[in-house]
């Protein structure tokens, strides 16, 4: 009995094992594919560019806080396939380039695990086919999801960095959000479009 008991340990720790070691080396494939989708943003004036043909999600940009070194690049859809390989754009958002409230969702122990440590006045920049925005972070809030949402503001130039909280929690679908907002630095971008 203690050897079957033995065993079954053995085989389930080396499936977590091999899990495991498969979404890192999964999470860290599709990081090179999505900077090659970047760089044929850069080089050829696309607005878009796929990664993977099976992906439902495509490249818009790149966003980064400098005095964190921190850099990923931004998907155009907030499906929960695109949520797992980088920060998607939220619907119901402006697109990176266009006036508004450009909303960016990631996961708290991923591409956004550094958001518990911005600061009011960090810098954050959005690079997009047109440009390069950069913000200034203004305020940060908790919300309950099943109480209030993002909020938007059509006629303003800011972004919102949102994901899971608390941060030290270990689940993931819970109700409570923390979203950092930014307003947009005059003359960081003159290639801003307006909708």
């Amino acid at each position: 009995m203690r050897k079957a008991l033995s065993l079954i340990a053995g085989l389930a720790g080396l499936y977590l094992f091999g899990h495991g070691a498969y979404m890192g080396a999964k999470a860290e494939l599709s990081q090179v594919l999505l900077e090659r989708a970047w760089a044929k943003i850069e080089t050829t004036q696309a607005t878009t560019a796929l990664p993977w043909p099976w992906l439902d999600a495509q490249v818009i940009g790149r966003i980064s806080v400098p005095r964190l070194e921190k850099s990923s690049i931004v998907l155009d859809t907030d499906s929960g396939q695109a949520l797992a390989f980088g920060p998607t754009l939220i619907a119901q958002t402006a697109r990176p380039g266009s006036q508004g409230t450009i909303g960016i969702a990631a996961h708290k122990n991923t591409h956004f695990s550094f958001i518990k440590d911005l600061k009011i006045g960090d810098k954050i920049s959005l690079q997009h086919s047109a440009g390069t925005q950069d913000y200034i972070i203004r305020t940060a809030a908790i919300i309950d999801s099943r109480e209030a949402g993002l909020s938007v503001d059509t006629n303003a130039r800011e972004l919102a960095l949102v994901t899971c909280y608390p941060f030290d929690s270990l689940s993931f679908n819970g109700p409570l959000r923390y979203i950092v907002y930014a307003e947009a630095v005059e003359g960081s971008d003159a290639n801003i479009t307006r909708i």
